[in-house]
């Protein structure tokens, strides 16, 4: 069946026509609803009035029980018009008379009887007979005059609904013709006003089709001043509109042409390389400075060779960390990336770049700009080298005097040996002596050589929880058991890459200050945490030498004595240390400090007097190296005054070093020659010990280079307090190369470092003869 099609104009007044047959039809419903209701209301009321009249009539007889009596009553209502029965009933509900042609059941249910005593008044429900008449059902209670409480009996009415099914009928015929005579006037009388209405609005529907077709020079007539027409001049205000953002709309496409041309002579004559690509690192463009870079004849090979952008990274595994990084950061700056060249040598970058998006907000792919820093960073690396051998320049100098200790210790310890080879036991302790020596000079030596590394080590991934647990098993076992060792390993931590030994040695040179540091402050625990860590802008803001990336947080901490705020920036510099004298190197934490840098990490520390020191090491890879702490043989000294001697001879000689092994050989080889000896460790003890015997002692022997009070503030006092005793100078250095100011200083003789013990014995007699 072919489905007719309506105009707009006729659905609209089909619309209306059927929305004004809706409402005659509601109007109809709802006026046949309540006459309806009126006439069963009006029937109610009559049946209501009728039942209590006749109740208050039969009183007397319901009361006496006396039949003959109600009838009499009742008879007379029974005539009315609707009444078609009427049954008198005992409180009890039992049938006292019943008059009509129905006839009820002999006795009234409880239910009943309790409904008509509550209400007062009850209405059945509608019923038909055996005639087919329909029927209400009514019945009041009887109540005792004087006692409306107490109920006699009850009166039973049905009256017939067959009038007001008549009337109600009649009435329902009458409303139907109405009501389909005003629909029809009704849709007669709107035909013409929404003809008037629908015609504009057709016009203005033609506009709009011709307007969205393209045909913005046609206009719609306006023959009304009504909303219509308006709309109608609307219609024509934008199409005017729009004819005018056609032509800017050309104009910016115009000009937008000219700015991609330029962009585009930008894009291919800028000197630094620039390159777009997909995600799955497909080149799409890039202009002749990248094809430059990478060494290809043209762009149109570089966009056909790179199909892949892996290829062209030193390392291809690390595009999909750089990838990664962009899409959850949305760009990267400055980023170092090695690529490599067409000829396989590797390029040295610095990667700018960001995520591309479409429409849908959707990653694309990347674009970005490349800084070769390839010479830069050789020139770089070339600075650093010559930087690290004028620090090692400068370290030299500075270990000359420890390594001329050391050596003159051994030096004099074999002379010495070779004195007394007769006296077994007396070389068996020189010998010691020399060993013990020569292992401090071999731990300085490697302390040195670490720190002036130069060149690659062996790198490899590295599980630092597993190194923390060898590191942990170690401690254990070499240090004193009253420090409890703590370690926190979070699970899923990042593989680290790097050397594992120098990982290991920078662990446990920092378990080792920290097991000193608890020791020295009378702490219990040291805790090693390990857990992943990414170092974001924010935090780079606060630590300017840190880089933004994934690092592997190691947290070494103890509740020792805590670091010092004018130590803080000494504690990694060479040399430089705070345990006592023979105790440390000074080379430890410099050496840390450079194995961290060297691995790409970063290093700071938190300190609190009193509470202890956490180090945070982050490390990109983080490995660990036993390294075993060489203890000096010998013991400190205690700092207590030496007895003096019983002078057999009238000389005594003030010996002070901070070199408690020189001391010894010294004092042996002094005695040997028939000497008083006096031994200081350091400038303070010397003065101490001048204070007490500065009468008897004939000679002094003075380090110029111990810590605390050096040989030359010694010297400024001994010559202002003492001018009478005289002071030999000893040294690494030699006397051409001493602080110029030193050669105004008042001594009387120099010996230079490491002893020869025949010059050391000229020397000291000489003095002592000419004084």
């Amino acid at each position: 069946m072919k489905r007719i099609k309506l105009g707009f104009g006729a659905r609209i007044y089909l619309l209306v026509a059927l929305l004004i047959m809706a409402i005659m039809a509601a109007a109809a419903s709802y006026f046949l609803i309540t006459q309806n209701q009126a006439l069963k209301g009006a029937l109610s009321q009559q049946a209501r009035s009728l039942s209590e009249s006749l109740a208050e009539g039969v009183r007397l007889g319901v009361v006496l029980e006396d039949g003959e009596f109600v009838q009499q009553v009742a008879s007379g209502m029974l005539g009315l018009p609707n009444i078609l029965y009427i049954d008198i009933y005992l409180s009890d509900g039992k049938l006292l008379q019943n008059l009509g042609e129905k006839k009820h059941d002999l006795m009234l249910s409880e239910t009943m009887r309790a409904e008509a005593i509550s209400s007062g008044f009850s209405v059945g429900k509608s019923a038909v007979d055996q005639s087919n008449s329909g029927y209400l059902d009514f019945m009041v209670p009887v109540r005792f005059e004087g006692d409306a409480s107490r109920v006699a009996g009850f009166v039973r009415l049905g009256l017939s609904t067959t009038g007001i099914t008549k009337k109600w009928q009649e009435t329902l015929v009458t409303t139907i013709w109405a009501t389909l005579l005003l629909m029809m006037i009704g849709c007669a009388l709107i035909y013409l006003p929404m003809r008037r209405i629908i015609k504009p609005i057709e016009q203005l529907s033609e506009g709009a089709l011709k307007i969205g077709q393209g045909d913005l020079d046609f206009k719609i007539s306006v023959d009304h001043k009504d909303e219509i027409g308006r709309l109608a001049g609307n219609f024509n205000d934008m199409a005017a509109s729009l004819r005018k953002q056609n032509r800017e709309i050309q104009k910016k496409t115009d000009e937008l042409e000219r700015s991609e041309r330029k962009f585009r002579e930008l894009f291919e004559n800028i000197g630094q390389p620039l390159y777009i690509n997909a995600l799955d690192g497909h080149l799409i463009d890039c202009n002749q400075a990248m094809v430059d870079l990478f060494g290809f004849a043209d762009r149109a090979e570089m966009i056909q060779e790179i199909r892949d952008g892996a290829l062209i990274y030193a390392n291809p595994d690390e595009r999909n960390k750089v990838i990664r990084e962009l899409l959850a950061k949305g760009e990267i700056k400055e980023r170092e990336i090695e690529f490599k060249h067409k000829d396989g040598t590797t390029l040295k970058t610095l990667v700018t770049s960001r995520v591309r998006f479409d429409e849908e907000d959707e990653a694309v792919g990347f674009e970005g700009i490349i800084q070769d820093v390839t010479q830069m960073r050789s020139l770089e690396d070339q600075l650093f080298h010559v930087q690290k051998m004028e620090s090692i320049g400068t370290l030299a100098g500075g270990i000359a005097h420890d390594f001329n200790n050391l050596l003159a210790a051994i030096l004099s310890s074999a002379e010495m040996a070779r004195m007394k080879i007769e006296d077994r036991e007396s070389v068996e302790r020189y010998i010691s002596t020399i060993t013990s020596a020569s292992l401090r000079a071999a731990e300085l030596t490697r302390g040195l050589l670490g720190f002036a590394r130069k060149g690659k080590t062996r790198v490899e991934d590295i599980d630092a929880g597993e190194l923390v647990a060898e590191v942990e098993g170690l401690l254990r076992e070499t240090i004193d058991r009253s420090v409890r060792i703590y370690t926190d390993v979070s699970p899923s931590l990042w593989p680290i890459r790097g050397n594992p030994s120098q990982v290991h040695q920078v662990l446990m040179n920092l378990c080792v200050n920290a097991r000193d540091a608890i020791l020295d402050a009378g702490g219990h625990e040291l805790k090693i945490s390990l857990r992943n860590e990414v170092i974001d802008q924010a935090f780079v803001k606060a630590h300017p030498s840190a880089l933004r990336g994934s690092y592997v947080l190691i947290d070494v901490a103890d509740d020792g004595g805590g670091i010092a705020d004018d130590l803080r920036d000494q504690i990694f510099d060479p040399f430089f240390t705070t345990k006592a004298i023979g105790k440390g190197t000074g080379l430890g934490l410099a050496t840390v400090y450079g194995i961290i840098k060297n691995h790409g990490g970063y290093l700071y520390l938190d300190s609190t007097i009193g509470k202890g020191t956490t180090f945070h090491i982050y490390l990109p890879a983080a490995i660990k190296e036993e390294v075993a702490e060489t203890e000096s043989a010998l013991d400190v000294m205690t700092g207590v005054f030496p007895p003096l001697p019983e002078l057999e001879m009238n000389k005594l000689v003030l010996f002070v070093d901070d070199e408690e092994v020189l001391r010894f050989i010294v004092s042996e080889f002094l005695k040997a020659r028939g000497y008083n000896v006096l031994l200081a460790e350091d400038g303070k003890q010397a003065l101490e010990i001048m204070a007490k015997y500065s009468d008897a002692i004939d000679l002094i022997v003075l380090d110029l280079i111990m810590p605390e009070m050096g040989g030359e503030e010694v010297l400024k006092v001994v010559k202002r307090d003492y001018p009478e005793i005289p002071v030999i100078i000893a040294s690494g250095y030699s006397a051409q190369s001493l602080d110029r100011k030193m050669a105004y200083q008042n001594y009387d003789g120099y010996l230079e470092k490491p002893y020869d013990l025949g010059h050391f014995s000229t020397v000291i007699e000489g003095v002592i003869s000419s004084s």
